[in-house]
């Protein structure tokens, strides 16, 4: 994974956007990561990667984690 996109949304709260790049978590999508509570949502976009032998990187699908 070379980069994407995390939006955590609260429940009936306004969404967070963070800009990530690399294949770990950094210190403030963890920071977000930790404060999941019930019906909150976390949406990964834009995510990018590169495999083996790829020239460049490319968009993969992301992914939604709804909180239970």
């Amino acid at each position: 994974i070379q980069s994407y996109k995390l939006y955590y949304t609260r429940k009936r709260k306004d969404p967070i956007e963070i800009v990530a790049k690399g294949n770990q978590f950094k210190k403030e999508v963890l920071k977000y990561v930790r404060m999941a509570k019930p019906g909150d949502q976390y949406a990964f976009t834009a995510v990018k990667v590169k495999c083996p032998g790829d020239e460049t990187a490319r968009n993969v699908n992301g992914l939604l984690f709804k909180i239970k």
